[in-house]
């Protein structure tokens, strides 16, 4: 396996470009996939050695589409159980249940998905699939409740830009998110690209929705605590439980064919 010493040198070269403004003194690490080192090598307990207390999958591509995921995340939670471990994904090839196992080993999950139908997906997105991706969402929150499990805690991310930022789809947004399952649903403002910037977040017009936060806005389900508003309309009933509607919705609500799956 070559020399242990030179292979932990070339670990932190790797986590010290990978951390982009973070301190490793703090703990804090941003992985890429060149940090797959780690485990290539069977060096994992270097992770371990090296005291990481947060450990981040963010804006470096799809963790999903590695091969070895359902090896990765595991091991990586087996040699750190108390490293909160926190993955971005857009959700599309979170798709069968080996990843799905393998995504019971995060801390935190979060679902990146911009809009509540394939119109809004697709401005941002231009090849992403809102059905799939919300669709797989929900699949994870199912698989993880009936596993009996709390964690990992499932937020829905919801990029906001001026197309996907009225009342009415906020609304129609949070009563999916409630659907699905999941615990937080957080409303976040981007810059890029600068014509879809949300200039009604930038007014204060959500201002009713959650909380205010580091990421925008936040709503926590798991509380109970609702928006402020209810959008009025007919009532939304999940079609795959007769239960009565958990809230209103306005009319014309277009409700994606995943959710009746």
């Amino acid at each position: 396996m070559g020399n242990p010493k030179l292979l932990r040198k070339k670990l932190v070269a790797v986590l010290k470009a990978a951390i982009c403004g973070f301190l490793l003194s703090e703990g804090l690490i941003l992985l890429d996939q060149m940090a797959y080192v780690v485990w290539r090598h069977g060096h994992n307990e270097y992770v371990h050695d090296l005291g990481l207390q947060q450990l981040f999958y963010l804006s470096l591509g799809e963790p999903f589409l590695s091969p070895n995921i359902g090896q990765e995340l595991p091991l990586l939670r087996e040699k750190n159980p108390d490293c909160r471990i926190v993955i971005s994904t857009n959700g599309i090839i979170l798709n069968n249940d080996s990843k799905r196992e393998a995504a019971l080993s995060a801390s935190h999950l979060l679902f990146s998905i911009a809009g509540t139908n394939n119109e809004m997906l697709k401005k941002y997105e231009h090849h992403g699939n809102f059905d799939k991706a919300y669709g797989n969402m929900r699949a994870l929150a199912d698989y993880r409740n009936a596993r009996g499990l709390s964690t990992p805690l499932i937020e829905w991310k919801y990029l906001l830009f001026n197309w996907n930022d009225r009342r009415k789809t906020i609304a129609d947004a949070i009563e999916l998110a409630k659907i699905a399952g999941v615990d937080f649903i957080s409303f976040w403002p981007t810059h890029n690209p600068f014509y879809g910037l949300s200039y009604r977040y930038r007014l204060g017009m959500l201002n009713h929705v959650g909380v205010k936060c580091w990421k925008g806005r936040e709503l926590d389900l798991r509380s109970g605590r609702g928006p402020s508003f209810e959008a009025p309309g007919s009532n939304l009933k999940d079609p795959e439980k007769d239960q009565a509607p958990r809230s209103k919705m306005q009319r014309g609500t277009t409700i994606p064919s995943s959710i009746t799956r």
